[in-house]
């Protein structure tokens, strides 16, 4: 199993008590020897792709064989079991004060916001589908990150929690995100 430095970015600029920055880190298969999407990666895999990514939080989605990814105690969690382990795992966001911030140096589409599970009470939209944008990040590095900026939610959207689907390279990642 090989290592490579993702070169990940810092980020694009964020405005201090408003914005909720979200790092969608897709994790390239020689990292960690990606085994595809019908093979769950092995431990030691999960290990080294947990050390490539070591400065994510906990609310950042790292994508991994095809799977979205939480690291939670230096240890990646399994989405979306890692939700019901850690709480903090969720992304919040105040209505009516913050905004969420989805950001990845791959380009990606936000293309549905739906309730997180089938069987939840479904919420009123939290605010229309933002869109992607090329940015450039705070280090001001040569490649551009793709920002999604959402507006603040909609009070009608507090105590709801959502799955927000992205596709990237024709794959399907749906993050979970409650208003609160």
């Amino acid at each position: 199993m090989a290592t490579a430095d993702l070169k990940l970015s810092k980020g694009p600029t964020l405005e201090p008590g408003v914005d909720q920055g979200v790092h969608i880190i897709f994790v390239p298969p020689e990292v960690a020897g990606d085994p595809g999407t019908d093979v769950p990666p092995s431990q030691k895999q999960l290990d080294v792709v947990g050390d490539a990514v070591a400065s994510a939080k906990e609310t950042d989605v790292i994508v991994f064989a095809g799977r979205p990814w939480h690291l939670v105690n230096h240890k990646l969690e399994k989405h979306p079991e890692v939700h019901i382990k850690y709480p903090d795992s969720v992304l919040k966001v105040r209505v009516s004060v913050e905004r969420a911030v989805w950001w990845s140096e791959e380009d990606f589409r936000i293309t549905d916001i739906g309730p997180h599970h089938p069987a939840a009470a479904a919420g009123p939209p939290p605010f229309p589908l933002p869109t992607t944008t090329p940015e450039t990040d705070i280090a001001k590095r040569a490649e551009p990150i793709y920002v999604a900026r959402s507006k603040e939610p909609d009070p009608k959207a507090q105590d709801h929690e959502y799955k927000i689907t992205f596709v990237w390279n024709k794959r399907k990642i749906d993050p979970n995100m409650k208003c609160i």
